[in-house]
């Protein structure tokens, strides 16, 4: 029944090849970082939080989402971006993310229906 829930429209016979999302007991903790930082966004329009991981680059962050570089900079005035360190966090523009963080997100909606 799980498994229905996170694959909407999933047939009985799964394909070869055919990617689908299975249900796990926990977030990671990288998983569960991401998702305090989408949540700690929440009220403030258009912006999310991001917890930089150690030797992360901003290339590495906005290419990824498809982001690009002036809108991250107009959101982080005061940080030097091309000096992120590991555990610091950053504003990222709310609603673009890497397609791992989609299915955090969607998992997280499901189980909260």
């Amino acid at each position: 029944m799980q498994i229905k829930k996170l694959n909407h429209g999933l047939e009985e016979d799964i394909v070869q090849g055919e990617v689908i999302l299975l249900p796990t007991g926990h977030f990671s903790a990288r998983d569960a970082q991401i998702m305090q930082g989408i949540f700690q966004g929440i009220g403030h329009a258009g912006v999310r939080v991001y917890p930089v991981r150690e030797g992360e680059t901003i290339t590495d962050i906005i290419v990824k989402r498809g982001i690009h570089i002036d809108e991250v900079t107009a959101l982080n005035p005061d940080i030097d971006l091309e000096n992120l360190s590991g555990g610091q966090s950053i504003h990222l523009p709310a609603g673009k993310f890497t397609q791992r963080e989609k299915e955090v997100l969607l998992v997280r909606a499901v189980f909260a229906q």
